[in-house]
């Protein structure tokens, strides 16, 4: 393998067609850098011809919203079966994510694989970072923003839950009962959530981290929030020592067969007292009332996880509830929107699409996400974070991640997994939010 370092290489010879040449990209760094670091992104060009191939080789980089940083050129000659490893510096100085395409004689030749729910896809592009956690993306609240989150809350508490368990025996195991829980939730709404309990077989779960005297004789609990129309899931019900409730919001999962709220994003959209989140948000509040009357539960730590929207709505319980101990967003959504909205297709087109129909301006469609924009009640959370981000995210771009979490003044942690998308990788993330919960405990 020829190994080509220069800025620009000039070659002999003629140069082939884009189709010809078939280039891969390397992760130095895991792509993302500290300054003082420099960016150095590695690709390796080779023929796809069987046979000699030249060619121009180009690095364009940009923001994540498109906005020109630079691009860089190498003129290679690759012989019959062989490659090049070509090393390009962008001049990468402000924080940010910026994407990278790779073309041959002006042509994208980048098919990019990253790993997706449903396995591998592909992208004509990739993102790196440079100082990931010092991008600025400022709150934009409204002055009501306070008032109006804390009259959402006194209404909340004005609806008697009425709570009820039923025990799935099918679905329990020795260790653990299996419930379907109900409960009224703001406006009258009912919401769904599997629950699993600890029968007497089953020990807490044990931190290494505290000690015996903190952790008690109770049950930690451990809160998931769901995604945007995801299936519903069965708990562990293995000997793991935690109570868990999976939460479904009114209209989703659970509660899909009576959604009266159609396409959830863009329901009410003409007010922020109409719009579907104010209910879905107190929805995961209500959740959290729920665990707190379970005779079993450890009331010192209670926990919460949720990936893309479960991301947001685990952000949001932490900054609208401090009875949580630790949470675990990751590929959170509904962040930052209007940074957001330059970057994406959707959610982006259908909230578009509704702001279009109900005449709103674009100030008047912005004002109402402003109040459900998770940068916006980032500076509520109290406990600490554990968030992780897929680098390639088509959905929720770690940009928008990243600037709620940076307004965040706790202990916190940052995962970047460079090779995936909307998505992680849970045969790490899961151990470590166990790990991350296992420190803490809410005095």
């Amino acid at each position: 393998m020829k190994r080509i370092f220069s800025s620009v290489l000039l070659a002999a010879g003629v140069s082939l067609a884009a189709a010809q040449v078939q280039v891969s990209v390397h992760p130095d760094n895991q792509w993302v850098w500290h300054a003082p670091e420099t960016p150095v992104v590695r690709i390796v060009a080779k023929d796809a011809a069987l046979k000699a191939v030249s060619a121009e080789i180009t690095l364009v980089v940009t923001t994540d919203t498109q906005t020109p940083v630079c691009e860089l050129a190498q003129s290679v000659r690759i012989a019959a079966g062989d490659s090049a490893v070509l090393t390009f510096k962008p001049s990468v100085t402000v924080p940010g994510i910026y994407k990278c395409r790779v073309m041959a004689d002006g042509a994208d030749v980048l098919d990019f694989p990253f790993q997706q729910y449903a396995g591998t896809a592909k992208a004509s592009h990739f993102n790196i970072a440079f100082e990931p956690e010092n991008i600025v993306s400022l709150p934009d609240h409204q002055p009501d923003f306070e008032a109006f989150w804390n009259e959402a809350r006194r209404e909340l508490a004005q609806v008697e839950p009425h709570y009820e368990m039923t025990e799935l025996k099918e679905k329990s195991s020795r260790f653990k009962r299996f419930y379907l829980v109900r409960m009224l939730s703001l406006g009258g709404d009912t919401i769904q959530a599997y629950l699993t309990i600890p029968t007497k077989a089953s020990k807490p779960h044990r931190s290494s981290y505290l000690g015996e005297q903190a952790q008690g004789k109770l049950y930690p609990v451990h809160i998931v929030y769901m995604g945007y129309d995801s299936g519903v899931w069965d708990l562990d019900t293995g000997d793991n020592g935690w109570i868990q409730l999976l939460v479904s919001v009114r209209g989703q999962a659970l509660n899909k067969p009576t959604n009266k709220y159609g396409d959830w994003i863009r329901h009410g959209l003409q007010s922020p007292q109409t719009y579907y989140y104010r209910g879905a948000y107190m929805d995961c509040v209500r959740a959290i009332d729920f665990v707190c009357t379970l005779p079993e539960a450890d009331k010192s730590r209670i926990y919460a996880e949720g990936g893309s929207q479960g991301g947001a709505f685990t952000t949001a319980a932490a900054a609208l509830d401090h009875r949580l101990a630790a949470v675990a967003p990751y590929i959170t959504f509904m962040s930052d929107f209007p940074d957001y909205f330059r970057i994406v297709d959707w959610p982006a087109r259908p909230i578009f699409e509704q702001q279009h129909a109900l005449g709103l301006s674009d100030g008047e469609m912005y004002r109402t996400m402003s109040y459900f924009d998770i940068k916006n009640l980032a500076r509520w959370v109290e406990c600490p974070v554990f968030l992780g981000i897929g680098l390639q995210d088509p959905t929720c771009p770690p940009h928008t991640n990243l600037s709620g979490y940076n307004l965040m003044n706790v202990a916190k942690r940052l995962t970047v997994y460079p090779r995936h998308g909307h998505h992680v990788d849970y045969s790490h993330w899961n151990a470590a939010v166990i790990d991350w919960f296992d420190h803490y405990r809410r005095e």
